[in-house]
């Protein structure tokens, strides 16, 4: 067994010395990656509507990103715990998950916003029974992410990387956070073509992610 999985209680250790450059470019990606969802959220705000968003397209991409986070937060928990040891080392270990979060946290915002808008500018009985099931899609969303907080706290503490099967869902994370991310742009590609116009899509968001992505 290697020797960092031997201590339960003394996770300093596991905490790196980052560089000054690391920590720039760190800070440059996590500030990119809130630029990069900024645009949607604007854009919503402008034309008060969800003409030209694809629902699928929103959720997948959401989901991709919720996966993520989940992912990083559990391959890295032993440096999350020892932020109680010492968090001037911590917060720079921790920059690609908060970049990951950021994301995410933006696709959620744009999720609620389409919800809404889909609320005000849809009043006729059959697109409104169609919007109270994508409030629940909403709702159950919500719970999984927030449920996983928790789950993810107690396992890591509990098992930590050292187990197999808390590894094995770490990469259960992962491999679907890639699967998603290779088809969550089809429904949005044609939304795009079959409306002939972008809507309430954002290119320029669309574009800052594909040049983050690079």
């Amino acid at each position: 067994k290697p020797p960092e999985c031997t201590d339960k209680y003394d996770y300093t250790h596991y905490l790196e010395e980052v560089s000054v450059i690391t920590k720039l470019l760190g800070i440059i990606v996590s500030i990119g990656a809130i630029i990069s969802v900024l645009p949607q959220i604007i854009k919503f705000f402008k034309t008060r509507n969800t003409l030209g968003i694809s629902l699928p397209w929103l959720v997948m991409s959401m989901f991709n990103q919720c996966n993520t986070v989940i992912s990083v937060f559990m391959s890295q928990i032993e440096k999350e715990i020892a932020c109680f040891n010492s968090f001037e080392l911590c917060w720079s270990n921790q920059l690609t998950l908060i970049s990951a979060f950021f994301v995410f946290a933006g696709y959620y915002v744009a999720y609620t916003q389409y919800i809404y808008y889909e609320h005000i500018n849809h009043k006729d009985p059959i697109t409104f029974n169609h919007h109270k099931y994508n409030v629940l899609v909403y709702f159950m969303f919500s719970v999984y992410f927030v449920s996983m907080i928790p789950i993810s706290i107690l396992s890591g503490v509990y098992f930590g990387n050292c187990d197999q099967t808390y590894v094995t869902f770490i990469l259960l994370f992962q491999f679907s956070a890639v699967i998603i991310s290779v088809v969550q742009w089809v429904p949005q590609i044609r939304k795009t073509y079959q409306l002939k116009k972008c809507g309430s899509f954002s290119v320029l968001g669309m574009s800052l992610q594909t040049v983050g992505m690079l």
